[in-house]
């Protein structure tokens, strides 16, 4: 299984030749990505801005099916905890 965070289109299409077989966890510090990200490709989703980046985004996620998820993750762990010893892999 793989591990990543950042944003969402790169990933999602850069990974997927080498983890297209993989389950994928894909980790976002903004919460409202993280609810559109994971049900793109399942449901008709309407967006006013950017569409043509969520577009792309709902194709990779037909691509990817149920292997590619996105899970949100609170962002800065620096204001909680300054000891990076202490963060977690996603942080």
């Amino acid at each position: 299984m793989g591990v990543f965070a950042g944003g969402l289109l790169a990933p999602m299409r850069d990974l997927y030749a080498s983890y297209r077989g993989e389950r994928v966890l894909h980790y976002v510090d903004n919460e409202a990505t993280s609810r559109n990200g994971s049900r793109a490709g399942l449901e008709e989703l309407l967006f006013t801005c950017s569409a043509d980046v969520w577009d792309d985004i709902v194709y990779w996620a037909q691509r990817w099916g149920e292997n590619y998820k996105v899970v949100w993750h609170r962002g800065h762990p620096e204001r909680r905890e300054p000891r990076r010893a202490y963060w977690t892999l996603a942080e």
